[in-house]
């Protein structure tokens, strides 16, 4: 595995290439423990400083680190892969053994990811995306991990397979493919930064710190009743009103929420570039603590998708997905551009789908007004409901009254979003592509290829047929598989 083909006789290489397994890097039996222990930091550091730490806790935690040192040395064991002919095959696991094999002309993405541990040594983890809508442990090949050098190679032979694998081999082992030539579409720019706060990705980092911590409240509480800063905050929380609380509240969420997606942002889109390569690839690099490589077919993308989150839209922003067979859009290798000017994503879009202008940015049919009767009734009805529930409960039971007030608030808030939602929808046929656009909140606009659509599917609630409306959704074997 660690030899390197350029040491070789060309000829002898590629038939050894082709045909003799190779096994994962053996670095990877102290990097994977590594990234393994790290996840669990956060848990470990909460557990250590407002946890008891006694010795069963100790020695459960050491077993633990024990059987993560001892799945490293399986995963390692029992990893092996080669390339033989047409096929890429893969074999791994010690107590469930995989066998997956896949056909070099299946594969649509080639993307490598290098985590800290990975960095440490000089190895890359190797994901390939056949496209295939299939459960996601029953198609996946990864290969975690091998040389970068060994990855680079990899990803020219199995990118370059319309070639023939002698010609392709030769070729990296010469050196002659340099995946870093091409055209730039994009880099990162500092102004992008203003965008981060708008994106609210520190939600969910925010949100996980909080469950995380929850089941150690009561012993926090006990170990800061003798600190000082908490015992003069406890002191203002008693004698300030509840509205002082709600403003002193919501002020600290937003420093707190913006200065953690500002720094998301950094870790996930740092050295961001877009680059098409000379061999008709898409090239998407990104990435501070973990660097991501993600290579896309050109010949295999569908589409593009304009997201546009609400506070993202007010600040004119946007980011960029594309639609493509073997994307993993829960790990975020559809991304095409981070959160950026939406002009600048529109520009990026117009130049990955090779037009002269974004058939996302043209302007689109709106939709009957019957669409927007139901909006409102979808919206509104179900609010209303409630509010006067609330209101009766406090005038005929005594309930107190601000739920119902709370409630009318939501109401009017509902009314808004569902008049955003119909202003919304749109949809348009431009050059080749069908485009359409819905939400309010999470708003995004879908330019899917004709040639991709592979079906139809039109779907009637009994509300919508009362008022003669229905749901047109085009089938592909793209992206989500439904536009």
């Amino acid at each position: 595995m660690t030899q390197q083909l350029s040491e070789m006789p060309a000829t002898p290489a590629v038939t050894e290439f082709q045909r003799q397994w190779r096994r994962l890097n053996p670095w990877m039996i102290i990097v994977r423990p590594i990234h393994e222990i790290a996840g669990l930091v956060p848990v470990l550091v909460i557990f250590l400083v407002l946890g008891k730490g006694d010795q069963q806790h100790l020695l459960w935690s050491s077993i633990a680190i024990g059987l993560v040192l001892i799945r490293g040395l399986a995963h390692w064991a029992r990893g092996k892969y080669r390339i033989t002919g047409d096929r890429i095959e893969l074999h791994s696991g010690l107590i469930v053994q995989q066998r997956i094999s896949t056909r070099l002309d299946r594969i649509r993405t080639v993307e490598t990811t290098a985590k800290f541990g990975h960095r440490m040594f000089g190895l890359v983890e190797l994901r390939i995306g056949t496209g295939e809508h299939a459960p996601k442990r029953a198609n996946r090949l990864t290969l975690d991990a091998i040389k970068a050098a060994e990855a680079q190679r990899l990803r020219a032979v199995l990118l370059h397979r319309a070639q023939p694998v002698q010609s392709t081999v030769d070729a990296s082992v010469s050196g002659s493919i340099d995946p870093a030539q091409g055209t730039e579409l994009a880099r990162i720019q500092r102004s992008w930064l203003r965008y981060a706060p708008l994106s609210l990705s520190g939600v969910a980092a925010v949100g996980a710190f909080v469950l995380a911590s929850s089941r150690f409240i009561g012993d926090f509480d006990n170990s800061m009743n003798g600190f000082g800063p908490a015992r003069m905050i406890a002191g203002f929380l008693e004698r300030a009103s509840i509205v002082e609380i709600i403003a002193l509240v919501a002020i600290l969420a937003v420093i707190v929420l913006g200065v953690i997606s500002f720094l998301g942002y950094l870790i996930q889109f740092w050295n961001y570039r877009l680059t098409r390569e000379t061999n008709g690839t898409l090239l998407i690099r990104r990435g501070l603590f973990t660097t991501r490589s993600v290579s896309l077919e050109e010949a295999k993308l569908r589409g593009v998708i304009v997201r546009e989150q609400l506070f993202l839209r007010l600040g004119h922003g946007a980011r960029l997905s594309a639609i493509a067979t073997g994307l993993d859009h829960k790990t975020g290798s559809g991304l095409l551009m981070p959160p950026a000017p939406k002009s600048t994503a529109q520009r990026v879009a117009a130049e990955v789908l090779h037009t002269d202008h974004a058939p996302t940015a043209a302007p689109l049919t709106a939709h009957p007004h019957r669409a927007r009767w139901r909006r409102l009734s979808r919206a509104v009805l179900p609010t209303g409901l409630l509010t006067a529930t609330l209101a009766l409960g406090a005038v005929f039971l005594g309930w107190p009254d601000w739920p119902w007030q709370v409630a009318l608030i939501l109401l009017a808030l509902a009314r808004l979003v569902a008049v955003d939602r119909y202003r919304a929808l749109g949809h348009a046929f431009v050059g080749g592509y069908l485009v359409t656009r819905s939400g309010s909140l999470r708003r995004k606009t879908v330019a899917l290829q004709a040639e991709g659509i592979i079906g139809w599917r039109i779907k009637q609630s009994v509300f919508q047929r009362k008022v003669g409306l229905a749901t047109l959704t085009a089938t592909t074997a793209a992206g989500h598989g439904a536009y």
